[in-house]
């Protein structure tokens, strides 16, 4: 039987575009290439003999758009769902050699910590965050809670050439050690630094510390897992390990998929929310002359290169920050491990990890290019670094592990392709970093937008 849509991917993006879909009545199918959902917000449990005593999340990011009012708010209403999360308090941490820096997630809290912090250029530096709220604020006036299908606000559009750098430029910040924060918060939260981290995206990035910040319990793949509650309860499939390796095509127009095991699925629409760079291969000989050479040309997110590690819960106490980011060395670029973020649970999430031990995610970003490219040479220095600066923000850390395991790196994704249907008929791209924002947001932003385009437009 046909299917009214088939959703390639199970991120939050497709998973949210699905349950909405799956809302009105379309016959969806969601297809995922993993045994799990979520993407980059998916939680793993290790093989044996670590077993299924852990539970660790893949990538670091952190939650936001969950308060009343908020963006995933008005998804869950719409629904009828209602995500695990509550909002942890302080949830952020910056750690540099000769100051911390703990994000209380107030916005009067956060503003006397960072004039404290950085005194050297208060005046610059206020500028600053002056014209970065303003932004956010901007952004966060474009979600309202009016309107599920509200789009960016217009205003956003004029700010999309300049990054976060060129207003550093503007406001004349020098201090080493706050640039390098910037550049720390823009990774976490949007995967790129501030040289390459559009204005709007990078405003809400550099927001986080104003909070407020969610933990979803079990992992931030309860995220995913609830929206797909909701998906199959309203009568959505899923597949998993299902690999898609063909589009099918008739008369020029897409109606289906064919997977890694030849099995063919006709559906009247494709909507296509994988890696974008394999796109063209997928598309075979339907595929338009121009679309590699536009894909090449988009911007790509970092990547990251990630440990799982098993830790002593007694190195930690009731404050210590679920999200932390390590600068090992502000004047050294933002590589090699200079820059690390830890990621833990509360210790009342009791699901993460085995009595008295804490689930952690270490991760550091990497450069698209040569140093991704040289990722496997330059793993073991990474480990080193990752080790350090989980010892940095933690003491003792490094004495109370009891487990330490790479997890698979997440490689430089390609971002920014949105089309109006023009690439192929029948096919539609839903790019979960179209929209600029944290990438929760972002993927919730990007997820609406699609299903506002194909809730009003009648499939063949």
């Amino acid at each position: 039987m046909a299917y009214d849509t088939i959703i390639v991917g199970a991120g939050v993006a497709g998973l949210t575009l699905a349950a909405l879909l799956a809302n009105d009545g379309r016959k969806v199918l969601v297809l995922e290439r993993e045994l799990i959902p979520g993407g980059q917000f998916a939680t793993i449990r290790p093989a044996p003999p670590v077993g299924p005593h852990y539970r660790f999340d893949v990538a670091i990011a952190p939650l936001i758009g969950f308060e009343a009012g908020g963006l995933y708010d008005q998804i869950t209403q719409r629904l009828g769902l209602r995500f695990p999360v509550l909002p942890i308090t302080p949830a952020l941490a910056l750690r540099l050699p000769d100051r911390d820096l703990v994000a209380a997630g107030n916005p009067q809290q956060w503003q006397h910590e960072r004039r404290t912090t950085f005194p050297e250029q208060v005046l610059e530096a206020e500028s600053f965050w002056h014209s970065q709220e303003a932004m956010a604020a901007l952004f966060m006036r474009s979600i309202t809670p009016q309107s599920l299908l509200h789009l960016p606000s217009i205003g956003l559009l004029a700010h999309r050439e300049r990054t976060v750098a060129h207003e550093i430029r503007r406001r004349r910040l020098t201090d080493p050690a706050l640039r390098a924060v910037l550049d720390g918060l823009t990774l976490l939260a949007a995967g790129l630094p501030g040289a390459a981290c559009p204005w709007p995206a990078g405003s809400l990035a550099l927001d986080l510390p104003r909070g407020p910040i969610f933990y979803a319990a079990g992992g931030n793949g309860s995220i995913a897992a609830t929206l797909l509650d909701g998906f199959i309860r309203d009568g959505g499939e899923i597949r998993y390990s299902a690999a898609v390796t063909g589009l099918l095509a008739t008369n020029g127009r897409i109606g289906g998929v064919q997977l890694g095991n030849g099995t063919t699925i006709e559906s009247r629409r494709v909507v296509y929310s994988g890696d974008l760079a394999t796109l063209p291969a997928l598309l075979g000989p339907h595929a338009p002359a121009t679309l590699s050479r536009r894909i090449a040309r988009l911007p790509e997110l970092w990547g990251s290169y990630g440990l799982v590690v098993g830790l002593d819960a007694r190195v930690m106490d009731v404050a210590t920050p679920i999200l932390q980011i390590v600068i090992n060395d502000p004047n050294l670029p933002i590589a090699d491990g200079n820059l690390a973020f830890i990621s833990t649970h509360p210790a009342a999430d009791q699901s993460r990890a085995p009595g008295g031990m804490r689930a952690v995610t270490l991760t550091t970003p990497v450069a698209p290019g040569p140093r991704w490219e040289d990722l496997a040479n330059r793993a073991e220095l990474l480990r080193e670094r990752l080790l350090s600066a989980l010892e940095q923000a933690l003491p003792g850390a490094q004495a109370a592990i009891h487990l330490a395991e790479p997890i698979s790196p997440q490689p430089p994704r390609r971002y920014g392709l949105r089309t109006n249907n023009s690439i192929a008929d029948g096919l539609w791209i839903l790019d979960a970093r179209a929209f600029p924002g944290p990438q929760i947001l972002a993927a919730g932003q990007s997820a609406l937008h699609m299903y506002r385009r194909l809730r009003y437009r009648r499939a063949p």
